[in-house]
């Protein structure tokens, strides 16, 4: 049996995930020279399991395992899906990572190895965080909050991380640091619930 803790091999596993939608959105929100997307209208959305209030469609994302992962990390993931889209400044990303039946899945190791990733990153400096406790449809989850500069400006990330079973949800607004991007983290953050399962 794969366990899955706060230990390096959880951090393999977060890290190239992360890689993908944490780190290179906190670098894109902080460009400004990228246009905006209009306003859409809020509605909610279903994706990769759960559904959230979007202010528009949120766009599938294909994402391999990566070849480089270390074999036996590799052998845990089933599968990784990511969703996401622009709203002005600011990036909105959902992931789910299935992981297969053997392997033993922490709820804290998975939010901080996103945490350590985006950290790793070079043109991210002065990163601060904390961890709270929350649920998200009667399931244990974290919501994690991200202050840091981004290539010389001040952007925050705000994340939501949420276990069933051995599907690893992870929904994420990462930004400037403005009312703006607070105000959209806390109302995609809030309104994710997790679609009911489907019994076999």
């Amino acid at each position: 049996m794969i366990h899955i803790t706060e230990s390096n091999v959880t951090k393999s596993i977060s890290r190239p995930l992360a890689a993908v939608l944490a780190i290179t959105c906190a670098l894109a929100a902080c460009d400004r020279s990228r246009p905006a997307n209009a306003k859409g209208q809020w509605a909610p959305t279903t994706v990769g399991g759960l559904t959230m209030s979007s202010p528009g469609r949120l766009l599938q994302i294909t994402t391999e395992v990566p070849a480089a992962m270390d074999p036996a990390v590799r052998e845990a993931v089933q599968r990784i899906d990511s969703y996401g889209r622009s709203q002005g400044d600011a990036e909105i990303r959902v992931s789910r990572v299935i992981y297969t039946p053997t392997t033993g899945l922490s709820l804290q190791g998975s939010a901080q190895g996103a945490v350590d990733a985006v950290r790793a990153n070079p043109a991210v400096a002065n990163l601060t965080h904390t961890h709270v406790g929350a649920e998200t449809s009667g399931q244990p989850a974290i919501r994690t909050s991200m202050r840091m500069v981004v290539q010389k400006r001040p952007a925050v990330g705000e994340m939501l991380t949420v276990i069933r079973g051995q599907t690893l949800w992870q929904v994420q607004v990462l930004g400037p640091a403005t009312p703006q991007t607070d105000s959209l983290a806390q109302r995609v953050l809030d309104s994710v619930r997790l679609e009911p399962e489907t019994k076999p």
